[in-house]
């Protein structure tokens, strides 16, 4: 994967991979220092170009601090046309809510 440092966009991560797995889906992987910190996976993309979320994970020392959205912001930065998944959970929904208002 691509690695770069995340400084530039002035946020929390001090540096980001992005991969692919075997099922063709991608891997935003956030770090700090060395510690991995977030991951946001996303679904293949679907007919319009878009990938749907398929996971979203955060370290919990490191949650509330806009991991997450910094791993979004990369997709986005990176033309992967994130897009949030139409079946969330509770705290999906909120994360959802709380992207969209930045």
């Amino acid at each position: 994967g691509v690695k770069m440092t995340a400084t530039q966009y002035n946020l929390p991560l001090s540096e980001y991979g992005i991969g692919e797995d075997g099922e063709g889906r991608t891997w935003l992987v956030g770090k700090v220092g060395d510690k991995q910190v977030g991951v946001l996976v996303l679904k293949q993309p679907n007919a319009f170009g878009e990938r749907e979320v398929f996971q979203v994970w955060t370290d919990k020392e490191h949650r509330g601090r806009g991991v997450a959205s910094h791993l979004w912001k990369i997709a986005q930065l990176s033309n992967l046309n994130p897009k949030h998944d139409t079946h969330q959970t509770e705290d999906g929904k909120a994360w959802a809510a709380a992207i969209d208002n930045r």
